[in-house]
């Protein structure tokens, strides 16, 4: 993944370990949870939790459904804020839970708003894998579902992550109007 030599890649493990961000299994490595404290002060940095969810709060309020904020993370979408509902239907998931990109609407509004190269890569390197029956795992049937994501501001999924599951998605740009979640 990191395209590091074996060599290289053990060092920088034992390194983490050294540090107490992980830990030695046998031949394997497991993260520890001081290892949160990189995405807690990423997190508190950008004010997000004061900012974001106010904002969601109201949403959730207005419609009686979940609101999140995630950004794309290589092939997944990584959830940053996220307000529950109480309903019997909801995807579980807190800050730091990632989900494949292309099944949901969150992932298909950032990816329609991706530039040309780093689509082209991620259709690349994505494995489409179905989730439920009716995901879309076709990448010429997803450039299109995309394509009219970005042509109408915003995505739509539905039991395609799971059944039961019907979400919608805007997106957020930056004043250089860079999609950034």
């Amino acid at each position: 993944e990191t395209r590091l030599s074996a060599a290289t890649a053990r060092r920088c493990l034992h390194t983490l370990v050294h540090l107490g961000y992980a830990a030695q299994r046998g031949k394997l490595f497991v993260l520890r949870p001081s290892v949160v404290a990189f995405a807690s002060a990423y997190l508190d940095s950008m004010n997000l939790e004061l900012v974001v969810r106010p904002y969601l709060q109201d949403v959730r309020d207005k419609t009686g459904d979940s609101a999140s904020l995630a950004v794309l993370s290589d092939a997944d979408i990584l959830y940053l804020v996220h307000v529950s509902t109480n309903r019997m239907v909801r995807v579980p998931c807190a800050v730091g839970t990632r989900f494949p990109a292309y099944p949901t609407s969150l992932g298909r509004v950032l990816l329609a708003y991706q530039w040309k190269e780093k689509l082209d890569d991620y259709f690349r390197k994505t494995r489409f894998a179905a989730r439920t029956d009716k995901t879309v795992t076709s990448k010429s049937t997803l450039r299109n579902i995309l394509a009219t994501a970005r042509e109408e501001g915003y995505a739509t999924t539905q039991d395609e992550l799971d059944y039961g599951i019907v979400s919608i998605a805007v997106p957020i740009f930056n004043t250089s109007n860079e999609i950034l979640a």
